[in-house]
């Protein structure tokens, strides 16, 4: 026995020094996984997020942390319809999944993956979440317009899918910065009654809109371009719109441009052509000039 304890090699492993250095730093990050309060941390920031946005006290059931793929799991996250300026049931999502990335430095705070699924959209998307701020960066997001029309103002219908860029930060007195890209290619207007018109369904197709918005609450719309030469519908305009946070549908619109509709649309909807003979025309387009809210968007002729 005294022989074989003696023949035991006692020596450490002959490791490099960088495979040294990575399996401590894999060790350290291990233990830090493991003793470090995550879950707690991560409640405390969110209960300080879900602050950031004024009439919208978003909830949850539970948060846990997971070893495996280290990431912070909010159960049953609910989001009240007023949070978009809608009455009635919340929008509930069963699990928001956040992968742990380290730390930012703009904001400062822990930074995270953030997978989940909204209105059966699979969602993702880069958070911060910093002292008294949220970062969200989404990029190629794509939204199916089917799924949001309960956001959308009473009757209105819409088909296709919107890819979605944007970068938002949020404080508690609200969003105070806002950059936004928003596109489609098979954006549609499906059968519907719109202000009196029976329309069958429309394939307008091209969709862009750029948008950006600071900390005025002024959103300044640069581009917002319809359709194509081949569309029933084109159009284009600009502007800013006045956002109110808490009724986002009470919004003021200051926006314009012009629209063209092609002559097969006239030609079927005739009353178009008398009802639009009251703004000024150049070329083929109508220039208009959009104000009111966007619930309720009131059209003049634009002035010039």
């Amino acid at each position: 026995m005294k022989e074989a304890t003696e023949n035991v090699d006692y020596d450490l492993p002959k490791l490099t020094k960088s495979k040294w250095s990575t399996y401590l730093a894999g060790m350290f990050f291990i233990s830090f996984l493991l003793y470090f309060p995550i879950s707690s941390q991560v409640e405390s920031l969110m209960r300080k997020a879900m602050g950031s946005a004024p009439g919208c006290p978003i909830s949850y059931q539970d948060i846990g942390f997971e070893l495996f793929m280290p990431k912070v799991v909010v159960s049953k996250l609910s989001l009240p319809a007023s949070c978009f300026g809608k009455p009635g049931a919340p929008i509930v999502m069963d699990n928001l999944y956040l992968y742990i990335r380290g730390i930012n430095f703009a904001p400062f705070g822990p930074h995270f993956k953030v997978q989940t699924e909204f209105l059966k959209n699979p969602i993702e998307a880069f958070i911060t979440l910093g002292f008294g701020t949220v970062a969200v960066n989404m990029d190629k997001t794509k939204i199916a317009l089917p799924t949001i029309s309960e956001f959308l103002p009473a009757g209105i219908k819409l088909a296709g899918d919107l890819n979605v860029d944007t970068l938002v930060k949020a404080q508690q007195r609200g969003i105070d910065e806002l950059n936004l890209k928003v596109t489609s290619k098979n954006f549609a207007l499906p059968a519907q009654n719109i202000m009196g018109f029976a329309l069958s369904r429309l394939n307008i197709d091209n969709l862009l809109l750029m948008a950006k918005m600071g900390d005025d609450n002024v959103l300044k719309v640069s581009e917002l371009i319809i359709g194509d030469a081949d569309s029933p519908i084109r159009g284009n305009m600009r502007g800013t719109i006045r956002v109110n946070q808490r009724s986002p549908e009470a919004s003021q619109l200051n926006l314009v441009g012009e629209v063209a509709f092609s002559q097969e649309f006239i030609d079927k909807y005739s009353i178009i052509g008398m009802v639009m003979n009251q703004f000024d025309k150049k070329d083929d387009f109508y220039q208009i000039q959009l104000g009111g809210t966007l619930a309720m968007p009131i059209p003049s002729s634009r002035k010039k």
